[in-house]
Formats: C-alpha cells, sequence, structure tokens
C-alpha cells in the first residue's frame, strides 16, 4: 500500500471481499486489485460479482494469485490483468500504469 501512495495513487483497503465490495459501491475506485485468497469470499467471486454489475463493466480489476490455474479462471471471468505472488513491485505500478 506504502508503494502505491508514494506512486501518487490514493489506496483504499480492505479486511475482506464483502467489505471490499461495499467500500467499492460507495467509492467506485478507477481500479480494483484483489487477492484470489480472501477471507470470507474469494477474490474470484469478488471480481464475478463486480462484473455483474453496470457499475464495474469497465473498471480495471488486478488479480493476484499464486495459483496458475486460479489465473487463467480470474482472466475468463473478467480480470484485467493478474500478477503471480510474490508481486513485483515495479512490475505493479507499470501494470496499474497501463490500465488506466
Amino acid at each position: 500500500m506504502l508503494l502505491l501512495q508514494r506512486s501518487g495513487f490514493q489506496v483504499m483497503t480492505a479486511d475482506n471481499t464483502h467489505q471490499g465490495l461495499m467500500k467499492a459501491c460507495i467509492q467506485l475506485p478507477d481500479l480494483i486489485i484483489t487477492d484470489v485468497t480472501m477471507p470470507e469470499m474469494d477474490g474470484l467471486e469478488l471480481v464475478r460479482q463486480l462484473r455483474s454489475s453496470a457499475t464495474f463493466q469497465n473498471t480495471p480489476i488486478i488479480v493476484a494469485s499464486a495459483y496458475l490455474t486460479k489465473a487463467a479462471e480470474a482472466i475468463r471471468i473478467g480480470a484485467d490483468d493478474v500478477l503471480p505472488q510474490p508481486i513485483d513491485p515495479r512490475l505493479l505500478i507499470l501494470r496499474i500504469k497501463a490500465l488506466l
């Protein structure tokens, strides 16, 4: 998070996907980053729910995953990009800039 803030981005965080979905609906972020493995609801379900809403049809979504099979599924269900974990900070900034 600090890396993103130092790169000039405003950052909003959530402790779980339910909270993230609620915050996204209220604050309408320009881009969403989620991990596949999250408490309560996984990141893939978050992508499905976001993409089912007209509000988030064009919002870029990046999914972080340590599992190659989950990465392919993330793209299939609507994620714009997938980053392998551990995340390379330079790559993350490049991908964010490319999507915005």
